[in-house]
């Protein structure tokens, strides 16, 4: 069956581009709020990773990497672009008290890279 021309740069077009994902505004304490973002495949693929999963295991076999890099890899400054943490943080994160803003926030991003596409919009 031949290709009609334009399909499959117009269907390409509408499934890569212009894509909306989930996002939480957070206020963690007054004044200070964060944006958290649903992960794009390949920022879900290194939170799984640190978390020891792999396509052989689905096994958390580190709770604590896996809620760092949700925290590193979905936090925005709001309304921009610009990460809130990178991986030069992770020290300082893993030194954070339990049970404080950080859980709040890396559940929410775990949440959020659950999302189902109703929750993000379509473009």
């Amino acid at each position: 069956m031949p290709e009609k021309k334009g399909t499959r740069d117009a269907l390409r077009s509408k499934l890569l581009g212009g894509r909306k994902r989930a996002t939480k505004l957070m206020e963690i304490e007054p004044g200070v709020e964060i944006e958290i973002r649903q992960p794009s495949v390949g920022a879900r693929s290194k939170i799984m990773k640190a978390a020891g999963m792999s396509a052989g295991t689905q096994d958390v076999t580190d709770l604590g990497a896996l809620q760092i890099a949700a925290v590193v890899n979905c936090c925005f400054v709001p309304g921009t672009n610009e990460r809130l943490f990178d991986v030069s943080d992770s020290g300082a994160l893993e030194e954070l008290p339990t049970a404080d803003w950080f859980d709040a926030v890396s559940a929410a991003a775990l949440d959020l890279m659950n999302a189902e596409p109703e929750a993000a919009g379509k473009p």
